[in-house]
């Protein structure tokens, strides 16, 4: 005999764990939202399936026979175990903030003017930007999708070139306006320089950048020095100086021309930007989404589908 054959109406059995439960045909029915008598002809209809009494009938309530102490007990048992594993399988369907690191520059400058495009088009999709200038351990830090510039040790993770960099000497227009002429190397060497320390080891620094231009000098005077890159950025928006512009971090910047370049001194970086994911995780629909945008924002549209359907 099938267990469809089995078991009675799931209705019925429902109903009489109400009663059962409450003590109560009335207050079963008003948990289950049906009259009185649906519940009396459900318990009656179980009743004769079973062929027992499942309740002694008084006049204000209903009490459970030794059979019906039997039956209700192990239902309430077993759906509550039913309940259980319905809560666990929603659950596990919440939405679950999607996880992105990225440098701070990379996420103030680059990352936070586009972000809005992303939140339109996934507006379901929770997310969560953590952002540190130090490489991540993807597996350690328990983030979803790093976007690095240059790969760091990352040999447990899966790496995609995403854009090579340029780097050139950059200001405000207000502070450029200062100087008449063409601007040599050397004679940025005289200006007001702004530095930070490396977040990486191939960031490039003053002495790197002015070695790579033929000027050879122990250390570059250096008149204002942060911690931070967005910092220098920052001071550099305020007129203070000059800086190191990394073309993908300043891109909007320098569109709006609220930092120009100074001439045409630019250097091809040794490092490149790169979307990295832990190796052995599940690339999951949100994820699959965020790469989708990202790539599309990179110009990568031709090798998005390969991207995330074939190597990822």
């Amino acid at each position: 005999m099938s267990l469809r054959k089995k078991i009675p109406s799931v209705n019925a059995l429902v109903t009489f764990e109400a009663a059962f439960r409450m003590r109560s045909f009335t207050r079963a029915a008003e948990e289950l939202g049906v009259s009185q008598a649906a519940v009396s002809r459900q318990v009656s209809a179980l009743e004769k399936d079973l062929e027992c009494n499942l309740f002694v009938r008084a006049h204000r309530s209903v009490i459970p026979t030794v059979s019906g102490h039997q039956l209700g007990e192990r239902l309430t048992s077993a759906f509550a175990l039913i309940v259980e594993a319905m809560d666990a399988l929603r659950s596990s369907k919440k939405k679950k903030a999607l996880v992105v690191g990225a440098s701070l520059a990379f996420t103030q400058y680059w990352l936070l003017p586009r972000l809005q495009s992303f939140r339109a088009r996934y507006p379901e999709l929770s997310l969560r930007v953590v952002s540190q200038d130090t490489y991540f351990d993807l597996q350690a830090d328990e983030v979803d999708v790093g976007v690095q510039f240059g790969v760091g040790r990352t040999q447990r993770d899966k790496i995609f070139l995403l854009r090579k960099d340029r780097v050139f000497p950059v200001c405000s227009p207000e502070f450029l306006a200062r100087y008449k002429g063409t601007i040599s190397a050397q004679k940025i060497l005289d200006m007001p320089l702004i530095g930070n320390d490396a977040p990486y080891e191939n960031w490039m620094s003053w002495k790197e950048w002015f070695a790579c231009m033929g000027i050879s000098r122990s250390e570059p005077s250096v008149s204002l020095h942060f911690s931070h890159y967005t910092d220098c950025v920052s001071a550099a928006l305020a007129g203070e100086g000059v800086i190191l512009g990394w073309e993908v971090i300043l891109e909007d910047l320098l569109a709006k021309k609220k930092l120009v370049p100074l001439s045409g001194l630019s250097l091809n970086s040794s490092a490149s930007y790169h979307l990295v994911l832990p190796r052995h995780a599940e690339c999951d629909e949100a994820t699959e989404n965020f790469i989708l945008w990202l790539a599309e924002q990179f110009g990568l549209e031709d090798d998005v589908m390969a991207l995330v359907k074939g190597e990822v």
